[in-house]
């Protein structure tokens, strides 16, 4: 997705609170079939539609995946403030 390529996952945990199916990618059951359905979908797409989804999916990782982020998320998980004293 970071790199603007048209992803196709299985509705599992992980992709599907990640990709929105049809807007930044495919989500497919967890299949031969479904995956072989998706990539086929996946590769019909034209320039186009598959730019779309690209420039959408990179979005999303800008939006909700950047470092900062998930540092900032699990420092407030372990409760670690500024002014958190570091005892080594």
């Amino acid at each position: 997705m970071a790199c603007k390529l048209v992803c196709v996952a299985t509705k599992t945990v992980g992709p599907s609170e990640i990709i929105e199916d049809g807007l930044n990618g495919f989500l497919v059951d967890p299949t031969y079939e479904g995956v072989l359905k998706g990539l086929h979908e996946a590769l019909r797409l034209g320039h186009k539609e598959r730019e779309m989804l690209g420039n959408r999916a990179r979005q999303r990782v800008i939006d909700n995946f950047r470092v900062e982020q998930a540092a900032a998320k699990g420092l407030a998980f372990m409760q670690i403030t500024p002014s958190t004293r570091i005892v080594r």
